[in-house]
C-alpha cells in the first residue's frame, strides 16, 4: 500500500509478474481497495489477497510503526515470509519500516549484525551491474559491519550476478591506502581479509568498470546514490535540451503534440516503425545543430 502511485501501480506490477514470470503473488492491503484495481474486482488466478487494514506511511517512524501497526500491509507481508506462505517480499513503501519489520519478525542471519541495501548500478559497456552496499539501511556503522556488508555483497554478486570472483572496493575520499576517516581506516584492515578486496575507491568509480561491489555505510551510500541519480537527470536534460534547440525540432514537436490527440491507435509494428522514424529525425536534427555550430 506504500510507494509512488500506490496501490494502483503496485497491483499492476503484481499482475504483470504473474502473467510474464509465471509466479504466484500475495497482495496485502484492504481487500475492497485492492479490488478496485483488479480486473473484474476480483483476484485472477495466481493472485491471493491478504487482508490488512492498516498502512505504514512514508513519514512514520519505522520501528514504532512496525510495533504499533501489526495489521499493516507491510507487516502482513513479512509474516507471510516468516510463516512460509511466501518466499520473498517486495515493498515500494517505507524502506526503514521494511528493514525494521524484517529484523523484528524474521530475525538476523547468524554473523550479520545489521541489514544492508544492495543497489545494482548499471555500468556502460559491462555485462553486469555494480553493487552499492549499503544504500541506506544502516546509517551509523561500525568497521566490522562494513566487513559483513562486503561478504554479503560478494555472495550476492556470486550467486545473483554469476561472477566467479567479485572485486570489492571501499568507498572513500581517496584511492590511496590510509585515506578516509576513522571508520574507513579501521574497516580497511578488516576488509583486507575479504576475498576479492581491492582497496579504496572514490565516488567517480561508481558506474564504472573496476570493482563489482562498492562497500560503504548507509548514510554515505544513500547520498552517493542520489547524487548519481541527480547527475544523470541533469545530463539527460542537457542532451534533450540540445536536441530540442533547433527550430526544426521545435516545429516537429509542435506538430506531434497537435496530432497526438486525434491519432488513432496503431498496431505494435506500426508504433515501432514510428518510434524508429522519430529517432532518426532527432539524430538528423542533432547533426544539423552540430554543423551549424561548426560554421559559426
Amino acid at each position: 500500500m506504500g510507494g509512488d502511485k500506490a496501490p494502483g501501480a503496485i497491483v499492476s506490477g503484481a499482475l504483470a509478474a504473474v502473467a510474464q514470470l509465471g509466479v504466484e503473488v500475495l497482495l496485502a492491503g484492504p481487500p475492497e481497495t485492492l479490488a478496485e484495481h483488479l480486473p473484474g474486482g476480483a483476484p485472477p488466478p495466481g493472485v491471493t489477497l491478504i487482508a490488512a487494514e492498516q498502512v505504514i506511511s512514508m513519514d512514520d517512524e519505522p520501528a514504532a510503526a512496525v510495533r504499533s501497526k501489526k495489521d499493516s500491509s507491510l507487516v502482513r507481508c513479512v509474516d507471510a515470509v516468516r510463516d512460509g506462505r511466501a518466499g520473498s517480499m517486495v515493498s515500494a513503501g517505507n524502506t526503514g519500516a521494511a528493514m525494521a519489520a524484517a529484523l523484528l519478525r524474521l530475525g538476523r542471519i547468524p554473523g550479520v549484525a545489521r541489514p544492508a541495501i544492495a543497489v545494482p548500478i548499471p555500468v556502460p559497456g559491462s555485462d553486469h551491474p555494480q553493487l552499492l552496499v549499503d544504500a541506506g539501511a544502516t546509517v551509523d556503522c561500525r568497521p566490522e559491519w562494513l566487513a559483513q556488508f562486503a561478504v554479503l555483497g560478494v555472495e550476492y554478486a556470486r550467486v545473483g550476478l554469476g561472477l566467479d570472483e567479485p572485486r570489492v572496493g571501499l568507498l572513500s575520499n581517496g584511492e590511496e591506502p590510509g585515506k578516509g576517516d576513522t571508520l574507513r581506516k579501521e574497516a580497511a584492515a578488516l576488509l583486507a581479509e575479504v576475498k576479492g578486496y581491492c582497496g579504496n575507491v572514490e565516488g567517480r568509480d561508481l558506474a564504472r568498470e573496476g570493482v563489482d561491489v562498492v562497500v560503504t555505510d548507509g548514510f554515505t551510500g544513500n547520498v552517493a546514490l542520489k547524487t548519481l541519480e541527480g547527475a544523470l537527470q541533469m545530463f539527460a536534460g542537457l542532451v534533450f535540451g540540445v536536441l530540442d534547440s533547433t527550430p526544426a525540432a521545435r516545429r516537429r514537436r509542435g506538430w506531434s503534440s497537435r496530432c497526438s490527440s486525434t491519432r488513432r491507435p496503431t498496431s505494435i509494428p506500426t508504433r515501432r516503425a514510428a518510434q524508429c522514424s522519430s529517432a532518426s529525425r532527432v539524430s538528423a536534427s542533432y547533426r544539423t545543430a552540430r554543423r551549424r555550430r561548426g560554421r559559426s
